[in-house]
C-alpha cells in the first residue's frame, strides 16, 4: 500500500495560512460546517492532478535548469474532483495575486517511501480563468524518485449518496469520474456495480460475492447481479427481501442501504488507491454508522487502500480516537489521537464534547431541556440580550446537583452520559477546559427548597434559584386560570363558566391539600393576597408538580387529554406581566450574558 502520512495546505480555499494535518489509516477529519473538511480531501486530489500533469508533460528526465523553469498547465475542467466556475476559486478568498506577483497555492504531501518519510511539495499559480500552472518546489524537483513515486498514487473522492435515478444508462468510466467529481452519485451506482462484476469475470475474482454477503448480513437482503439491457442500453439492479413476493429495484431501497452499497462498490472498484470519502455515515442510523466505519477499515485494508474520512458522526469520532482523528476549526488542525492522557480524559465524557467546546467555548448547565425554553421565553419577555445567546450555538448540558457524584464508571454515570447529563458537572467542565483554555460556563440549578450558596469564579459560575425551582417564578394560580380561559376562548361553545369554575376548584383543592395541609383559612388569605405576596407564600413549593397534578385531574374530569405537559410550561410565561417578573430573573440573565457572550 502506498501511504500518505500528512498534508500541508496553504492558500487553498478556506486555508490561508499553512495548516498541517496528520493522515493515518483510516484518517478521520471532523469539524463544524464550513471548517474545511471537504477542502482537505479536495486539496489532496488537486495535488495528485498537479504531480501527474507536471511529470507527464514536463517531468521526464531532461536538463535540470530547464525543468526548474517549466510549469505544467491544467484546465479547471480536467480537475474533476473539484468543479469550479473559474480557476481563481481554488485560491483562498479568490486572491491570486499580490500586486503583480502571483500568490502561490502550496500543497505538500508527506509520503512513506523506501522506509522513510519524504515530502512532495507542489506550487500552483493562476494564469487565467481557465488554466492554472503547477510545478514542484526546488527541493522536490531534485528528488526524481519521489516525483515518480507520487505519480503512482491514485486519489479518488467519493461524495455521499445523492438519491438514485430510476433508470441508469451504461456510461464510460471517464464519464463516471466526471459525475462522481460533481457529486452526482445518483447516476452511477449501478455502473459501479456493473464494473465490479465485469472485473470479476476478467480477473477471476469474487468481489461481487463479498459485497452481497456483507449486505445480506447488515440488511438481510439478497442483492442480484446488475444486468445490462442491450436494446435500451440501461442497467438494472435488483434485490430480494423476505417480505416481498418479487424482486425490487435498488431505487426502492432505503437511502442507508444505497449509501452502504455505494461505499462498498467504490472500495472494490478503486483498489490500491487513496480513497477520500465525504460523510460516509450520511443516511445511516447509529448502528450502521459504526458498521460502515468498520467496513471502511477492513475492506480498505483488504484492497490495499488508504481511507481519509470527513464526518460529523459522533459514533465514528469515538471509534477513531485510537487511530487518527483531526479536528479542523478556525483554519487550524488538532490531532486528538496523539496523546494518551487526552484520549483517556476525553473518552470519559465523549470526544464530541471537546469538539463542541472548540466550536463554541461556552457551556450552560441546567437540569433539563425545559429550563432552556423557560429561560429563553423569560429573556424574550424581558427584552433581555440573553435571548440571542440562548438561541445561538451554545453548548447545553443537563445535570443535577448532588453532594455525592457517581463514580465515573458506575452504571448510573454511564446512563447519565448517554443522555447528556452529568452529576459531576465540575469535573466535566474542567476536564474539557484543560484542553480548551478559553472555555467559560455557567450552571443554574433549582434550590429544591434548600439554602445553597452560589459559587462564582472567573471561568465557571454556579448559581441556584432562591425559589424552589425555576417554574415557581411564573406558575401561579391566576396564571393557570388565564391560560385555561385563553385556551378555550377560540371555541366559545366549549368554554363556559362551568369549566372555569371547575378548574378553579381543582386549583383550590390542590392548594388546600398539598400546600396548606387542609387549613382553609390560609387558602382564603392566599386568594386575597397581592401577586407578590402569593409568590412569596408559594416559593418553597414545587410548582411544576402542582401544575402537573392540576392539569391531570382536570383532564380526567373533563374526559380529555392533558392540555399542557411539563415540557410546555414555558407557554405560561405569556400570561404574566413583565413588571411582575422578579429582579432575580434579570440578575441571572445578566450573568448568562457576562459568562456566555
Amino acid at each position: 500500500m502506498k501511504r500518505i502520512l500528512f498534508v500541508e495546505i496553504e492558500n487553498f480555499k478556506l486555508f490561508g495560512n499553512k495548516i498541517h494535518i496528520d493522515l493515518g489509516h483510516p484518517a478521520v477529519l471532523i469539524g463544524p460546517n464550513n471548517a474545511g473538511k471537504t477542502s482537505v480531501v479536495q486539496a489532496l486530489a488537486l495535488w495528485s492532478r498537479g504531480v501527474k500533469a507536471w511529470y507527464d508533460k514536463k517531468g521526464q528526465p531532461r536538463r535540470k535548469e530547464k525543468r526548474e523553469r517549466i510549469s505544467a498547465g491544467i484546465n479547471r475542467l480536467n480537475i474533476l474532483e473539484i468543479p469550479v466556475s473559474e480557476a481563481r476559486s481554488f485560491w483562498h478568498n479568490t486572491r491570486v495575486r499580490k500586486g503583480s506577483k502571483p500568490i502561490g497555492l502550496v500543497i505538500a504531501v508527506g509520503l512513506e517511501h523506501n522506509g522513510k518519510q519524504e515530502i512532495c511539495r507542489m506550487i500552483f499559480t493562476q494564469r487565467d480563468s481557465e488554466i492554472i500552472y503547477c510545478k514542484p518546489c526546488e527541493e522536490t524537483i531534485e528528488n526524481e524518485d519521489i516525483l515518480k513515486y507520487a505519480t503512482g498514487i491514485q486519489f479518488n473522492l467519493l461524495y455521499p449518496m445523492s438519491g438514485i435515478e430510476t433508470e441508469e444508462t451504461l456510461i464510460q468510466e471517464g464519464r463516471i469520474d466526471v459525475l462522481m467529481g460533481q457529486g452526482q452519485t445518483a447516476q452511477v451506482l449501478r455502473n459501479l456495480c456493473y464494473i465490479i462484476t465485469e472485473n470479476d469475470s476478467s480477473n477471476k475474482v469474487s468481489d461481487w460475492d463479498k459485497i452481497t454477503e456483507l449486505l445480506k448480513r447488515i440488511f438481510n437482503i439478497d442483492l442480484k447481479r446488475p444486468e445490462l439491457s442491450a436494446k435500451r442500453g440501461t442497467l438494472s439492479l435488483k434485490y430480494d427481501q423476505a417480505e416481498a413476493e418479487n424482486s425490487l429495484d435498488i431505487s426502492l431501497a432505503g437511502r442507508g442501504l444505497q449509501q452502504m452499497l455505494l461505499i462498498l462498490a467504490y472500495l472494490y472498484s478503486h483498489k490500491g488507491s487513496v480513497l477520500m470519502i465525504d460523510e460516509p455515515d450520511a443516511h445511516l442510523e447509529i448502528l450502521r454508522q459504526r458498521q460502515v466505519y468498520e467496513i471502511l477499515k477492513e475492506v480498505a485494508q483488504e484492497n490495499q487502500c488508504q481511507v481519509v474520512i470527513a464526518t460529523h458522526s459522533e459514533v465514528i469520532l469515538e471509534d477513531a480516537i485510537d487511530t487518527n482523528l483531526s479536528l479542523l476549526i478556525n483554519g487550524e488542525a488538532v490531532n486528538l489521537a496523539t496523546t494518551q492522557d487526552m484520549k483517556n480524559a476525553l473518552r470519559t465524557f465523549g470526544i464530541e464534547h471537546y469538539y463542541k467546546a472548540k466550536v463554541c467555548p461556552r457551556i450552560l448547565y441546567v437540569e433539563s431541556s425545559t429550563d432552556i425554553e423557560i429561560l429563553k421565553t423569560l429573556a424574550k419577555k424581558c427584552g433581555h440580550p440573553a435571548y440571542n445567546i440562548l438561541s445561538g450555538k451554545l453548548n447545553y448540558y443537563y445535570t443535577y446537583y448532588t453532594q455525592n457524584p457517581h463514580f465515573e464508571n458506575s452504571i448510573e454515570s454511564k446512563l447519565d452520559r448517554a443522555g447528556g447529563a452529568f452529576s459531576d458537572f465540575k469535573k466535566h467542565f474542567y476536564t474539557i477546559k484543560h484542553y480548551v483554555s478559553e472555555l467559560k460556563g455557567i450552571a443554574i440549578f433549582d434550590s429544591d427548597g434548600s439554602q445553597r450558596a452560589d459559587e462564582i469564579k472567573n471561568d465557571l459560575a454556579i448559581m441556584y434559584w432562591e425559589n424552589y425551582e425555576l417554574e415557581n417564578y411564573f406558575i401561579m394560580p391566576e396564571v393557570l386560570l388565564s391560560f385555561i380561559k385563553d385556551y378555550f376562548a377560540p371555541d366559545m361553545e366549549l368554554f363556559s363558566e362551568n369549566i372555569y369554575d371547575s378548574f378553579k376548584k381543582i386549583i383550590d383543592r390542590h392548594l388546600l391539600k398539598n400546600v396548606f395541609n387542609g387549613d382553609k383559612k390560609q387558602l382564603d388569605e392566599l386568594n386575597k393576597a397581592s401577586k407578590a405576596l402569593r409568590r412569596t407564600l408559594l416559593q418553597k413549593y414545587k410548582m411544576s408538580k402542582f401544575a402537573e397534578d392540576v392539569f391531570e385531574e382536570f383532564a380526567k374530569g373533563e374526559r380529555m387529554h392533558v392540555i399542557l405537559n411539563k415540557g410546555e410550561y414555558y407557554q405560561l410565561i405569556k400570561y404574566i406581566d413583565s413588571q411582575d417578573i422578579p429582579p432575580e430573573i434579570n440578575d441571572k440573565l445578566d450573568k448568562i450574558v457576562e459568562y456566555l457572550s
